[in-house]
């Protein structure tokens, strides 16, 4: 089952959860047909309304660096990037532009990341001296030049610098999308990587393979 929760831009109070069977699963032809009928026209909505198509939207890489990885696993760091990896592979065969913020005094952002980074067409690197990165001007100007609709939000600490940038994206206008393997926090911090909030303020998926999927239509 895949589950995507969706804040549509049109109801700022509600979020909606969409659950599609997979293949093989017990569903009679009939439901088979209505879910595919029902998913092509989510993709479809989410492509119009959420995404604006794919050249409206960038990925935001926040805090990858050592001075943050450190304080979580290396089971936890192994996979986070792992997945973030594979987001930025898609970027690259896709032209879709690239953010890394990098909080000053944190170090680098992970090298594994930085050299999937440097094959992305458009990468931009920004230093920030707060969790929220909007507190450089040169993030929502480098936005606005690039005529981005929506950002991909990636990284630690979900509960705060992420959750930080993505509030401040809402109130600049634009639309924030995350999934669950995209980011971690802190041993110390929620469980679940303030999820209810990303699902109440944007769209939040269980995993980012479901996200860049609504995206290949």
């Amino acid at each position: 089952m895949r589950a995507i929760f969706v804040n549509w831009p049109f109801d700022k109070k509600q979020s909606y959860l969409l659950n599609c069977k997979t293949p093989g699963s017990n569903i009679d032809k009939g439901g088979a047909s209505m879910a595919d009928a029902l998913l092509n026209l989510w993709k479809l909505v989410l492509r119009l309304y959420v995404w604006g198509g794919k050249n409206r939207w960038a990925v935001i890489l926040i805090d990858m660096q050592a001075g943050f990885l450190e304080c979580i696993s290396h089971r936890t760091q192994k996979k986070l990037i792992k997945n973030q990896v594979q987001v930025l592979e898609y970027c690259r065969l896709n032209s879709i532009p690239l953010i890394i913020l990098e909080y000053e005094g944190y170090g680098r952002t992970h090298k594994k990341l930085m050299r999937k980074a440097k094959k992305i067409p458009k990468c931009i690197i920004i230093q920030k001296c707060l969790n929220n990165g909007f507190t450089n001007p040169g993030l929502e100007k480098c936005l606005l030049e690039l005529r981005i609709k929506t950002v991909l939000l990636m990284g630690i600490n979900a509960d705060y610098c992420v959750k930080s940038t993505g509030l401040s994206a809402i109130h600049h206008g634009f639309r924030i999308v995350t999934a669950n393997s995209l980011i971690a926090g802190m041993p110390s911090h929620s469980k679940d990587n303030s999820a209810e909030w990303y699902q109440c303020n944007g769209i939040f998926a269980d995993t980012h393979r479901d996200i860049l999927s609504e995206l290949t239509i």
